[in-house]
């Protein structure tokens, strides 16, 4: 069975619904959506470093798709990409790496019955030290913070992706349905915490 990073909160709701979706193959997906475009452009604006180019490819992924066929979502989409790239810009911090895939490790006796990945879309190196990792989303939660998949992926980042100590690295979200930009840092002990609720919910999922 696959857990997608980003349904780790819907299946602590239900884990017997959530399991019992995945075992009928239900991913709960939508298909190729204007999410799924917006975050393939900022995917080639990183790659080609041409806004112009990024935009050009939103408006022809848009209008080759026969599934988006709004055309105020298409401006609002368009919007959100020049939104995006705005801020990456006054930003200013050094892009790392982008599309970094990542692993959280289950229990011992969940391997090989259970993986659990998602996406960073953004690493930057932090001018003041250590990294920040980013997610993008159409809409955030108010306690977003308090979101499982938060600390245990700054715990990945730090043991796995890039060999850190996990007080140099900051997660945060770019919320396109707010405009805002929002980041933390976990301590250790609610990374370790993150990780016994994992566990916890990897046996509520039956394994």
């Amino acid at each position: 069975m696959k857990l997608a990073l980003g349904k780790i909160e819907e299946a602590i709701a239900n884990p017997a619904a959530f399991r019992a979706r995945a075992d009928a193959g239900d991913d709960g997906g939508f298909g190729y959506t204007y999410a799924s475009a917006l975050r393939n452009a900022v995917y080639h604006y990183h790659s080609s470093g041409d806004r112009d180019a990024a935009a050009e490819y939103l408006e022809e992924t848009i209008q080759n798709s026969k599934n988006l066929k709004s055309p105020q979502r298409r401006a609002d989409t368009i919007d959100q990409l020049d939104w995006y790239i705005d801020q990456h810009a006054d930003l200013g911090w050094p892009t790392f790496d982008t599309r970094v895939r990542v692993s959280v490790a289950v229990p011992a006796r969940a391997v090989g019955s259970l993986s659990c990945t998602g996406e960073v879309v953004r690493i930057d190196m932090v001018p003041a030290g250590g990294y920040a990792a980013w997610l993008i989303a159409s809409t955030v939660d108010a306690d977003w913070q308090d979101e499982l998949r938060m600390p245990l992926l700054q715990g990945v980042l730090a043991d796995v992706t890039l060999g850190v100590d996990s007080s140099e690295i900051q997660v945060g979200i770019y919320d396109f349905s707010a405009r805002n930009v929002v980041s933390t840092t976990y301590a250790d002990s609610s990374i370790r915490a993150a990780r016994r609720r994992f566990s916890r919910l990897v046996s509520d999922l039956g394994f």
